[in-house]
């Protein structure tokens, strides 16, 4: 049973209540659809992602005359004050396309629709998703409710500049260590060049505090149990490791200049410029690098995550965010039943590998009928890349998952990613003069801080009270 959150989501919570009746959508018969109009709010908004959803939400109209729908953009720092404000207003969303712990947060709402129905419907074999089981787990609770359905996956993996190594006479399937990362990009950079670039501003930096601590084997919350490691020594130490190699990597003058204020984007357009040889991406790149610099495509490789001293395998874990499509409970029952048929509909094959493509190789499909269709290499970009996506789905996505603040759907989860609190920390023991010893003291009583605010148990949410 999941604990009451108090505080000041009390009040949040109660007109949710309110709002959010249980309606039993999945459970009833079907209605009359006719004249209906649903919006679903997303936080993809690029030109290419706002193209393709026009693409198919004219299909889908086309296909069920009388039905309109609409999309709403949020951008992912606005997503949960615009979603607050919303549930006050009481102007919804009827669908939501968001990542784990926007479903989290959600779903700690009881504003969410179990999927469960939805996903036999998309998969009845319960094979086309096998190599998406890590996604699909994270927005499932240990009671087998499934609160969203990933269409993609992103793998934070190192991109890298083939010629560049090549020129330096490195191997790039050599770079196992986070030591052999070091030296590699000791011995590349200089000459208008950078070693590394990734996202350090204060929107971003808590996102790397994670990947490189999954990197070195550990985590802030354990994925199956929810149970909070940083009063384990051992875990704590695996965090501390994950930031000296940042600070050492930002002392020895491999991060550009300027790094404290990056963005995703600053690190993309610098690495499809030629300014960067590596960068710890989700692969961005690129799409950048295929708007702004098309022949830097030739030179654009990618490795696993290389291993911290603390890993206890090879290839360690990595990162790996999704877009997921979540119905929120409703009311209106032909709303309610339109919005579960646009979710079906947005699964056929052929229209996930569209919505892939307004983000090649950064959107991964999770359904091997995807991945495996002519339709998803169609797109010129992601055909070009085709081995290095195959060697995500073989090397990487079977140690990715996103664990740690998103360990299965969690009120914590979008707390620390809107409070950045964590950001805070990187940021202040990187460039601010911040120890050690004060940074992690700072995580551990701030995480513990939103623990004790959400009545969050320190054994995990998923212990049956």
């Amino acid at each position: 049973m999941r604990k009451k959150v108090t505080g000041k989501m009390a009040i949040v919570l109660l007109i949710v209540g309110l709002l959010f009746t249980p309606v039993g959508v999945f459970a009833r018969g079907k209605t009359d659809a006719s004249a209906v109009n649903i919006t679903f709010w997303t936080a993809l908004t690029t030109t290419a992602d706002k193209e393709i959803h026009s693409t198919l939400i004219k299909k889908f109209e086309a296909e069920n005359p009388g039905i309109t729908v609409t999309a709403e953009y949020v951008s992912h720092k606005d997503w949960f004050t615009r979603l607050m404000t919303s549930v006050t207003s009481g102007d919804t969303p009827d669908i939501v396309l968001c990542d784990q712990s926007e479903v989290s947060w959600m779903y700690y709402q009881d504003m969410l629709e179990p999927m469960n129905s939805v996903l036999k419907k998309i998969d009845p074999t319960g094979t086309d998703f096998v190599s998406g089981k890590a996604s699909i787990a994270s927005c499932q609770t240990p009671d087998g409710q499934v609160w969203g359905i990933p269409f993609s996956t992103n793998i934070n993996a190192i991109w890298y500049r083939k010629d560049i190594l090549a020129k330096a006479g490195i191997d790039p399937a050599s770079i196992k260590t986070w030591d052999d990362l070091y030296n590699a990009s000791e011995k590349t950079k200089g000459n208008g060049l950078t070693a590394v670039g990734m996202a350090l501003a204060r929107e971003a930096a808590y996102q790397q505090l994670l990947i490189w601590t999954n990197a070195n084997g550990g985590n802030f919350f354990d994925e199956k149990t929810g149970a909070y490691l940083l009063d384990i020594p051992g875990e704590r130490k695996k965090v501390a490791e994950a930031l000296e190699y940042l600070k050492k990597l930002n002392n020895n003058g491999m991060f550009p200049s300027g790094i404290s204020n990056w963005m995703w984007v600053d690190y993309r357009t610098a690495m499809a410029n030629g300014e960067l040889v590596f960068t710890s991406s989700w692969a961005g790149d690129i799409g950048v690098t295929a708007d702004i610099n098309p022949p830097m495509l030739d030179n654009l490789g990618v490795i696993v995550h290389p291993s911290g001293p603390s890993a206890g395998m090879y290839p360690p874990y990595h990162d790996a965010g999704l877009w997921a499509w979540s119905v929120p409970k409703n009311k209106n029952q032909a709303k309610a039943e339109v919005a579960v048929k646009w979710v079906e509909f947005f699964f056929r094959p052929e229209n996930v590998a569209l919505a892939c493509s307004a983000r090649p190789v950064y959107n991964l499909p999770l359904q091997r009928s995807v991945l495996r269709s002519d339709e998803f290499y169609k797109d010129p970009v992601t055909a070009k890349f085709k081995p290095q996506i195959n060697y995500l789905f073989e090397n990487a996505l079977p140690t990715a998952r996103r664990v740690g603040f998103e360990a299965g759907p969690s009120i914590v989860a979008g707390q620390i990613q809107s409070q950045l609190f964590l950001s805070d920390a990187v940021q202040n023991y990187l460039f601010n003069g911040w120890t050690l010893e004060r940074t992690m003291t700072f995580i551990d009583t701030s995480l513990k801080g939103v623990m004790k605010e959400f009545n969050y148990p320190l054994e995990g949410p998923f212990v049956k009270k």
